[in-house]
C-alpha cells in the first residue's frame, strides 16, 4: 500500500525564485476536468476522471493509483482583468449613439473604419467585449479536490527498460473540477424549457451575425459584401424583435377577448383570477421596493384574495339588478382594466429585453403605446356586450393581418439577402482569383470563409423562421381547441372585419370559435402544407445522416484497448480477446460510420440552402397565389389545388401540433442520450453571445476558471514547492473555454500577473508545465465551419492580429522543428493546426471517436484514409499490427517535436469518453502525468 500523499498547503504569495533550489522528491501534479455538453452535476466530472485513473493496470495487474480522498475548496473569485483601450479617453464610450447597435464597440468601430486603419482580431476582441462590462458579484467558488499518488512500477528495473521515463517514486497527484454548466444553463424545469425554446429557436439565428460582422472585416472594402450582411441584419433584427412584439401585442389582446367570451359564471371565475394575480404581482413589486421583511409578505395572499372577492362583489352587484346593464358595465371596466394591464406588463417584458436586443424598448414601447390607446378610445364604449366582443375581435384580426405583413416583410428581406449574399460572394471569389481587385489579396482561405459564413447565415435563418412559425401554429392552436367549449354565441354582424375567402358560420353559437379559426387558416395560408412536408424532408435528411451516431449514443463501445505510438502508455494491457483480424474488421466498420457522417454532415449542409428556400419562396409564394385568386379570381389553372391547401390549413396545423408533440416527449425520454446534440448548440449560443454586457455568460465562466488556474499557480505543497505539471483535461465545449481563456489571458498578460508563469511556463524554469487533453471537440468541425473568422486560428499558419508581436511569432517558432523522421502517416505536419504555444501550452492531446457528430479530428489531411481507425495498420514497420491472434494496439500521431498528438479511439459517438470503454483516454492521462517534463 503507498503511503499517502505529503500534506500540502494552498498559499497565494508569489512562485519561488527559479533559482532555488528543488529537492529530488516528485513534485505534485494537477488535474483539472472540464465538462462538456449535458446535464452534469457538481463533481461529477472530476469523479469519472479519477474513475478514468484507477483502471489502468500495468503488466504486474496492480492499480497505477492509490486510493483518493475528497476535500472541499471554496475560492474566492475575482473577474479576469482587462487592460484599458490606448486610443479611447474612456474604455466604455459608445462609438455609435444608434439604438440598435448589437454589436461591441471595438467591432462597431471597425465596421465603420472601411480603409482598416486599425488592427483587430476577431477571437481576442470577441472575448474583450464580454469581459469589458461584467459586473461580477464576487460569489465564491466551490469545487472538490481528489488527493491520491501516482504509484510507481513494484520492479524498477524492468520497469525502466520498458519505460525509462516512468518515475520510480510514488507522485502526488491532485485532481479538480472546473463546474460550469450552471453559468451556462438558464434554468431548470420549465424555466430551461423557455429559455431553450428561446435560444435556438430566436437568439441563434441574431447570434449568426457575428460570423457575417467579421467577415466584412475581412473582405473590408467589399461594397457587395456589406450590402449582403446589412441585409441579413435586417432580417434577422425583424424575426428577433418586431416578431415577438407583435406575438406580445396579440397575446395580450387575445386573453382579454377569451375573458370577454366566456359566459356570466365563467366569466365572474375569470376576472377574480385575473384582479387577483395583478395584486399580488403589485404586492410583490412595492415590498421589494420597500425591502420589506417578515410578517409584511403576508401581504401578498390577502391583499390577493381581498382583490379577488372585491372583483366578484363587484360583478355581482353590477348585474344584481339590471342584468344587461351590468354586464356591459362589468366588460368596460374589465376592457380598461386589462388594457392598463396588458400595456403595463409588456413595457417591463421589453425593459429585460433591451439588455439581449438594443432597440427593443423603444419598438416595443411605441406598439404597445398604439395599441392601447386604440383600445381605450374604441373598444369600452361600444353599445352592447357583442358589440364589445365584436370590436375585441376585430382588433385581434387587424392585429394579425399586421403581423402577416411584419412576416411577409421578413421573408422579402430575407429571400433578398440571400440573393445579394450568392451575388457577394461569387464576385469576392472572381476579384480575388483573377486580381481584379487591387486591394484584395488571392486566398482560398478567403473563398472558404465566406462560403462559410454565407451558408451558416442562411441556414440558421431559415432553421430559425421555420420552427418559429411551426411552432407559433401550435401554441394558437392548442390555445384556440381549449377555448372553444367556453366561447359564447355571437351575433356576426358584429364581426367587422371579413376577408374574401371567409365562409360562414354554420350556427351563432359556432360563431366566435369560426372566426377564429379562419383567422389561424388566413394566417398560415395555402403555402403552410409545402413548408411542413420541406421540414419533414428535412427532418428525414436528419435522421439518416445523424441517426447512426445518435443510435451509437444509445449503447456504449466495449472495446477497451493500449496505446502505442510516441512511447503513449507502451506497456498497456491489449484489448481482451480481440484478434488483429477482429480489430481490423471493426475499424474498417469504423471508418464506414465515419465516412457516411462525413457525408451526411455535407448533405445537411446543402440541404439547408433548399430549406431556405422553400420557406423564404415556396411557402409565402403560394399562399399570395391564393390570395391573390380569392380576390381577382386569376389563377383558374391551380385555384383547386390551392383552395385544397387552405381548406386543409386547419388540419395540418393540428397534424403538425401533434408531430411536435410527441417529438417534444421523445426528447425527454431520450433527453440523456440526444440532449447532448442540444445542449451543444445552446451552449454554443451561450458562451457566444454579447448580451446582456453585464453578466455574459463567457465573463462568468471565464472568472471562474480563472480563479482556478490563479489556485494551481499559487498552491505550493510543504516543501513550498509549486505543481510539476497541470493537465487540462475537457470534453466537448469545455475544450472551446478551455483553450481560448489561456490564449486571451496571455495577450492581457500585464493586468493579469496571478496566472503566470502557469501560462507561460517555458519562459521560468522550474514553473508548471500547462498540458492540454481534448475530446470530442467542436473546434474544428462545428465551430470552425460555423463561425471561420472567429475560429481562424484552428489554421497552425494563423497569426493573431491586434495581438502582442510576442505572441503572434509563437505561431511560427517551431516552424522548423516539424521535420523529423517520422512516418508521413503517423505523423502531424506542420501546416495542421491548431499550435500549442501561443496558448502556453507544454503538450496537447486530442482524442475522438469515428462518430461523434460534435467533435473529431482537427490535425489531418483531408484525403487520409486512417482518420477513423484505431489501429496502427499502416504505421512504421516497428509499431505494425502484430498477427492474426496477438494483441491489437491503438496508434497515436504526433509532430516532430511531440507537443502534438492526436488519436482515434474507434467507433462511437459524443458521450463515451469518460467511461471504461475510453480506456485508451486513460492510458494517455496517465502518461500526461508520468512523463518527465
Amino acid at each position: 500500500m503507498p503511503h499517502p500523499p505529503p500534506s500540502s498547503t494552498d498559499l497565494a504569495g508569489p512562485a519561488p525564485s527559479p533559482s532555488a533550489s528543488l529537492p529530488a522528491s516528485p513534485r505534485s501534479v494537477a488535474v483539472v476536468a472540464a465538462h462538456g455538453v449535458g446535464q452534469q452535476r457538481p463533481g461529477e466530472s472530476a469523479r469519472a476522471m479519477v474513475d478514468l485513473l484507477l483502471r489502468p493496470r500495468p503488466p504486474e495487474g496492480t492499480a497505477r493509483y492509490s486510493a483518493m480522498r475528497e476535500l472541499p475548496v471554496r475560492l474566492p473569485t475575482h473577474p479576469v482583468r482587462v487592460s484599458p483601450r490606448p486610443e479611447a479617453g474612456r474604455p466604455d464610450a459608445p462609438v455609435s449613439s444608434s439604438r440598435w447597435q448589437e454589436q461591441s464597440d471595438a467591432l462597431a468601430q471597425q465596421l465603420t473604419d472601411s480603409h482598416g486603419s486599425a488592427s483587430y482580431a476577431a477571437e481576442y476582441e470577441l472575448m474583450r467585449g464580454q469581459l469589458e462590462g461584467y459586473a461580477s458579484t464576487c460569489d465564491p467558488y466551490d469545487t472538490i479536490r481528489l488527493e491520491g499518488t501516482h504509484v510507481p512500477d513494484p520492479a524498477p528495473n524492468s520497469a525502466a527498460a520498458a519505460n525509462p521515463g516512468r518515475p520510480a517514486v510514488a507522485t502526488p497527484v491532485h485532481v479538480y473540477e472546473m463546474y460550469w454548466a450552471d453559468l451556462s444553463r438558464v434554468g431548470s424545469g420549465a424555466l430551461r424549457v423557455f429559455g431553450a425554446f428561446y435560444q435556438l429557436l430566436v437568439n441563434v439565428a441574431h447570434l449568426v451575425r457575428l460570423t457575417l460582422d467579421h467577415a466584412t472585416l475581412t473582405f473590408r472594402g467589399q461594397r457587395d459584401w456589406r450590402r449582403y450582411a446589412r441585409l441579413h441584419t435586417a432580417a434577422v433584427r425583424l424575426l428577433t424583435v418586431f416578431v415577438p412584439i407583435s406575438w406580445l401585442s396579440m397575446l395580450a389582446t387575445s386573453l382579454g377577448r377569451l375573458v370577454l367570451a366566456l359566459p356570466g359564471a365563467a366569466k365572474t371565475l375569470a376576472v377574480s383570477v385575473v384582479a387577483g394575480a395583478v395584486a399580488a404581482v403589485a404586492l410583490v413589486l412595492l415590498l421589494r421596493a420597500l425591502h420589506a421583511r417578515g410578517a409584511a409578505w403576508w401581504a401578498v395572499p390577502l391583499g390577493a384574495i381581498g382583490a379577488a372577492n372585491a372583483a366578484s362583489l363587484f360583478i355581482t352587484r353590477a348585474t344584481g339588478t339590471d342584468a344587461a346593464g351590468g354586464a356591459l358595465l362589468v366588460d368596460r371596466v374589465f376592457v380598461c382594466s386589462w388594457t392598463l394591464v396588458a400595456c403595463g406588463a409588456p413595457l417591463a417584458i421589453y425593459r429585460a429585453y433591451e439588455t439581449l436586443r438594443p432597440g427593443a424598448f423603444i419598438a416595443g414601447a411605441i406598439t404597445t403605446v398604439l395599441v392601447g390607446v386604440a383600445s381605450l378610445a374604441w373598444l369600452p364604449w361600444a353599445a352592447s356586450l357583442e358589440a364589445v366582443l365584436g370590436r375585441t375581435l376585430t382588433l385581434f384580426a387587424v392585429e394579425t393581418a399586421l403581423t402577416l405583413a411584419l412576416w411577409y416583410g421578413f421573408y422579402a428581406t430575407g429571400a433578398v439577402s440571400f440573393i445579394a449574399g450568392v451575388v457577394a460572394e461569387r464576385r469576392l471569389t472572381n476579384a480575388r482569383a483573377t486580381g481584379a481587385d487591387p486591394t484584395a489579396t488571392a486566398s482560398t482561405a478567403d473563398a472558404t470563409t465566406a462560403r462559410a459564413a454565407r451558408t451558416t447565415a442562411t441556414a440558421t435563418l431559415a432553421l430559425s423562421a421555420s420552427a418559429v412559425l411551426v411552432i407559433t401554429f401550435t401554441l394558437w392552436s392548442a390555445t384556440l381547441t381549449a377555448s372553444r367549449p367556453g366561447l359564447r354565441a355571437l351575433d356576426p354582424s358584429q364581426l367587422h372585419l371579413v376577408l374574401p375567402w371567409f365562409t360562414p358560420a354554420s350556427s351563432p353559437r359556432d360563431t366566435i370559435a369560426h372566426y377564429l379559426t379562419q383567422i389561424l387558416e388566413a394566417s398560415a395560408g395555402a403555402g403552410y402544407p409545402f413548408l411542413l412536408w420541406c421540414l419533414l424532408g428535412f427532418g428525414v435528411l436528419v435522421l439518416v445522416a445523424l441517426g447512426p451516431s445518435l443510435l451509437l449514443e444509445l449503447t456504449a463501445p466495449a472495446r477497451p484497448r493500449g496505446v502505442t505510438g510516441h512511447a503513449m502508455g507502451a506497456d498497456e494491457p491489449p484489448a481482451r480477446g480481440l484478434t488483429a483480424a477482429a480489430s481490423r474488421a471493426v475499424d474498417d466498420l469504423s471508418e464506414r460510420e465515419a465516412r457516411a457522417l462525413d457525408d451526411g454532415l455535407r448533405l445537411l449542409e446543402r440541404s439547408a440552402i433548399l430549406l431556405f428556400l422553400a420557406n423564404f419562396v415556396l411557402q409565402p409564394l403560394v399562399s399570395m397565389l391564393h390570395w391573390l385568386d380569392a380576390t381577382t379570381r386569376c389563377c383558374a389553372p391551380v385555384r383547386g389545388a390551392l383552395d385544397w391547401l387552405y381548406g386543409n390549413s386547419a388540419m395540418w396545423v393540428t397534424w403538425s401540433s401533434g408531430v411536435i408533440v410527441v417529438a417534444g416527449l421523445g426528447l425527454l425520454l431520450l433527453r440523456d442520450r440526444i440532449g447532448p446534440l442540444i445542449d451543444a448548440a445552446l451552449d454554443v449560443d451561450n458562451y457566444l453571445r454579447e448580451h446582456p454586457r453585464a453578466r455574459t455568460p463567457r465573463a462568468r465562466i471565464a472568472e471562474r476558471y480563472a480563479v482556478l488556474l490563479r489556485h494551481l499557480n499559487a498552491w505550493r505543497d510543504a516543501e513550498g514547492r509549486p505543481y510539476e505539471r497541470v493537465v487540462l483535461v475537457s470534453h466537448s465545449q469545455g475544450t472551446v473555454i478551455t483553450v481560448e481563456l489561456p490564449g486571451f489571458a496571455r495577450c492581457e498578460r500585464a493586468v493579469n500577473p496571478d496566472l503566470f508563469p502557469l501560462l507561460d511556463a517555458d519562459a521560468t524554469p522550474g514553473a508548471p508545465r500547462l498540458a492540454l487533453f481534448t475530446m470530442g471537440s467542436p473546434l474544428r468541425q462545428l465551430n470552425q465551419r460555423a463561425f471561420p473568422s472567429l475560429f481562424a486560428w484552428m489554421h497552425a499558419t494563423h497569426a493573431r492580429r491586434g495581438t502582442p508581436p510576442a505572441l503572434a511569432a509563437a505561431q511560427q517558432v517551431v516552424r522548423a522543428a516539424d521535420t523529423g523522421p517520422l512516418p508521413p502517416r503517423s505523423s502531424i505536419a506542420a501546416e495542421h493546426g491548431p499550435r500549442p504555444e501561443p496558448f502556453g501550452l507544454w503538450r496537447w492531446v486530442n482524442a475522438y471517436r469515428s462518430s461523434d457528430y460534435v467533435g473529431r479530428a482537427f490535425r489531418n489531411n483531408a484525403d487520409d484514409s486512417r482518420h477513423y481507425r484505431a489501429a496502427p495498420a499502416e504505421c512504421a514497420p516497428a509499431e505494425r499490427a502484430p498477427a492474426d491472434g496477438a494483441p491489437e494496439l491503438v496508434a497515436v500521431r504526433t509532430d516532430a517535436t511531440g507537443r502534438r498528438r492526436e488519436f482515434c479511439l474507434g467507433r462511437g459517438a459524443h458521450t463515451h469518453y469518460w467511461n471504461a470503454s475510453a480506456h485508451p483516454v486513460a492510458a494517455a492521462l496517465d502518461q500526461l502525468v508520468a512523463e518527465p517534463v
